[in-house]
């Protein structure tokens, strides 16, 4: 369903098995059926924030919001996380930089990473969309480029 959903290149996919694997294990309870893959992986293959006006609305009257997205950019062009142990730094280095913990903290992450404040566990699709670019780097924006375009919806 992702081939044809144009999410990603037709073509075998032996050497991206694995991700595949994890992408279907990550799925796997959101699903009702087969063909509603491409709308539930839609968080790896979008660019991440603004085209849902009122998400973007409501995160930006939330309190520390925007310090939580500038600490996430700032920090992911430092450096990427490669993995999930990675992604922990990353997350701990923001909240620090930002003061915000919870919901205030993990709200922005995840706006900011997939457009949504709801989802997929940021542990878990955070490596994916690492991997995921690093795999189809034309199909699956980074991190830091998905931090960049929150950064562009903020005031």
């Amino acid at each position: 369903p992702l081939v044809e959903a144009g999410l990603l290149p037709g073509g075998a996919f032996e050497d991206e098995a694995d991700w595949l694997a994890e992408v279907g294990e990550m799925l796997r309870d959101k699903l009702e059926r087969f063909g509603q893959v491409p709308d539930r992986a839609a968080t790896l293959f979008s660019g991440g924030p603004c085209p849902d006006a009122a998400e973007t609305t409501r995160l930006q009257a939330e309190p520390g919001a925007a310090a939580v997205v500038r600490a996430l950019a700032a920090a992911l062009m430092r450096a990427a996380p490669d993995g999930s142990e990675s992604w922990g730094a990353l997350r701990k280095r923001v909240q620090e930089e930002s003061g915000q913990r919870g919901k205030a903290l993990f709200h922005p992450l995840r706006w900011a990473l997939t457009g949504s404040t709801a989802g997929p566990a940021l542990d878990r699709l955070v490596p994916l969309i690492d991997e995921g670019h690093r795999r189809f780097p034309d199909r699956v924006p980074s991190l830091a480029a998905r931090a960049e375009r929150a950064l562009a919806c903020l005031p």
